[in-house]
């Protein structure tokens, strides 16, 4: 097919560090034939992550990046505008909610169509959020929800949705011929745990740092690496600081993709310490590499970590059951084995980024 006859598709996604670059990335990987143009705007506070920008130069892929300025919605929607009509796009994959209401505007006036992507956690939605999730019902030719429980809570807090046949449940997809386990040549003396998301409210650190620094005491050699930047990585850096075993914990910061693979294969087990989740990529990306994972009992997780079998959950924001569980997995050889095994499995067989891709090729084909 000349590439002039493929659907030109904007995907739309936040400019910062965060899953929507993950997911976005895995759909890219995942079109192997180059069945689709791709085009992206990026949209935020932050400025454009260095890991995003050589991906659309590596990959070859237009992109526009607009920086928001606090209070200006009307302006940034302007310039948000100026790309679309720029763009001519036939699809727009919406992964950033914010962008709705002009996203609406477009392709109202527009020959496109908008599939939206809910990304948020339902649990941690403002009143806001809940309206641009209403609109995208009323307006967007397709919704994308991660997870069935994800959707039915929509459902349940947007009654229109019951009658909506535009919904469909498409798990986020991670790159398993990238992130990929590690050959181990030699036995290693410092048992690694690690966490990587970004540093917010929704990220329970204080927890994580809580339970190692009681488990610091006893006889296992442990180190904390936490990856992410943030709104709250002073905070972050503050509860460190007062630790007893600062020494012992080290945050990377932001990582590029690279640097996060090399992450992940540093560790023994891999933490998901967080209040409130869609579908991580971090757990997804973990699990891909092969690691055992204890994550926070909520929704979202559930629907990755299958107790005892893909990983191991634990009672949020409770630093003794997190205790009592690192160290079983630390102490259980066996144990580890499984669930990494497990875990990267269930990655493979249902969250690789062919299977994203395939699903939303179809999607496309029926909108």
């Amino acid at each position: 097919m000349e590439s002039q006859n493929k659907p030109k598709i904007t995907q739309v996604l936040y400019s910062g560090k965060g899953g929507h670059g993950s997911v976005v990335q895995s759909l890219v990987e995942g079109d192997t034939e180059k069945q689709f143009q791709q085009q992206f705007i990026y949209f935020g506070i932050e400025s454009l992550d260095s890991d995003y920008k050589a991906f659309c130069e590596t990959h070859q892929i237009p992109f526009e990046t607009i920086l928001k300025q606090k209070g200006k919605h009307f302006s940034s929607w302007k310039l948000y505008l100026k790309s679309l009509k720029q763009q001519k796009p036939d699809f727009i994959f919406l992964h950033s909610m914010t962008l709705i209401v002009p996203t609406i505007w477009y392709f109202w006036f527009h020959k496109a169509k908008c599939i939206a992507v809910e990304h948020q956690s339902n649990q941690a939605k403002r009143k806001s959020e809940w309206i641009w999730s209403f609109l995208a019902v009323i307006f967007c030719s397709r919704i994308v929800y991660l997870t069935e429980n994800y959707q039915s809570e929509v459902k349940r807090n947007i009654g229109i949705l019951r009658y909506s046949k535009k919904s469909v449940v498409i798990a986020n997809g991670i790159n398993t011929d990238y992130f990929k386990p590690t050959i181990e040549t030699e036995e290693k003396s410092t048992f690694k745990i690690g966490m990587a998301s970004r540093i917010n409210s929704l990220r329970d650190h204080r927890t994580l740092i809580q339970a190692f620094e009681k488990l610091n005491h006893k006889t296992l050699n442990l180190e904390l690496h936490i990856a992410g930047a943030g709104e709250g990585f002073e905070y972050l850096q503050q509860l460190v600081d007062q630790s007893k075993v600062s020494d012992k914990i080290k945050l990377h910061g932001n990582l590029n993709q690279k640097e996060m693979l090399a992450f992940y294969q540093s560790l023994q087990l891999y933490i998901h310490s967080s209040l409130a989740e869609t579908q991580s990529t971090a757990i997804l990306q973990a699990m891909a590499v092969g690691l055992p994972i204890l994550a926070t009992d909520i929704p979202g997780n559930r629907e990755l970590i299958v107790d005892q079998e893909t990983g191991i959950l634990f009672e949020p924001k409770n630093a003794d059951d997190l205790v009592s569980k690192i160290e079983k997995i630390a102490q259980n050889p066996d144990l580890t084995e499984h669930l990494g095994k497990n875990a990267r499995l269930k990655c493979e067989n249902e969250h690789s980024a062919k299977i994203q891709f395939l699903k939303y090729a179809e999607l496309i084909s029926k909108a």
